[in-house]
């Protein structure tokens, strides 16, 4: 059985663009949600919003947590110095740098 890698594609694509929009509650009898005319513009678009949207969530409740947690973790003397995060993405800056699991985030 011949299957167009193009094709599927395409409508895995569309599928998502689809899902994710209903889980934004968009009006889904709109025509320009359902037929954007770039659908693979629109599925990025669409997934860049909702991750922007996570993004914030997470920090927020990440600052919510930091501010109850900083005051007591903190710690410096001459031999080591322990800096709290201040975003979550911090966590995950220093893990990349630092080549440890906590940059896979």
């Amino acid at each position: 059985m011949y299957r167009d890698p193009t094709m599927e594609t395409l409508v895995i694509t569309y599928v998502d663009y689809l899902h994710m929009c209903r889980r934004q509650a968009y009006d889904m009898k709109d025509k320009s949600v359902l037929f954007p005319k770039n659908c693979a513009a629109a599925h990025d678009r669409e997934a860049e919003r909702i991750q922007k949207i996570n993004d914030a969530q997470k920090n927020k409740a990440f600052g919510i947590a930091y501010a109850g947690f900083a005051r007591k973790a903190t710690l410096s003397n001459e031999e080591l110095q322990i800096i709290c995060p201040k975003r979550a993405n911090d966590l995950v800056d220093e893990g990349k740098a630092l080549h440890h699991c906590v940059g896979d985030m």
